[in-house]
């Protein structure tokens, strides 16, 4: 897991007030909430607008972040998912060596190893996470998915 790499999608350390050097700290941060401007940043590295990445990835309404301020710290639950979200981004990143179109094009794809659902279906939770992790794992190693 690339930590450097998952700050820098969501902002880098001067938006998320957090420097990222273990994975207790992807905890601390998903406990204590990500600002508003975390998500917005890692929409446009997705290139979704931000109700699109809402609505795809996020279960929260859209219309509750749209009153939040950049600055403002968003719900626990709401910043796990932002985190993980980043997360399966920068390792799909390292699974396609920094191939952003080919990593998208996979992401929005039906795959056989995720039960013919597109990974980006999955991220809602903890385990369509998991498994789409997984996946990109096996692919890193080589293994068909």
């Amino acid at each position: 897991m690339n930590l450097n790499a998952i700050s820098m999608v969501l902002g880098g350390e001067s938006v998320i007030n957090l420097k990222l050097e273990t994975e207790m700290d992807l905890f601390e941060l998903s406990r204590r909430g990500v600002p508003k401007l975390a998500a917005t940043t890692l929409a446009k590295s997705l290139d979704l607008t931000f109700s699109g990445f809402v609505n795809l990835y996020l279960s929260t309404s859209l219309r509750t972040l749209q009153r939040k301020k950049n600055e403002e710290i968003l719900e626990p639950e709401v910043s796990e998912q932002i985190i993980q979200v980043a997360e399966v981004y920068t390792r799909g990143l390292e699974v396609f060596d920094g191939d952003e179109y080919d990593f998208k094009l996979w992401n929005s794809l039906p795959n056989r190893a995720l039960g013919n659902r597109k990974p980006e279906e999955l991220l809602k939770n903890h385990y369509g996470v998991k498994m789409v992790l997984e996946t990109l794992g096996r692919m890193d190693s080589g293994v068909y998915s």
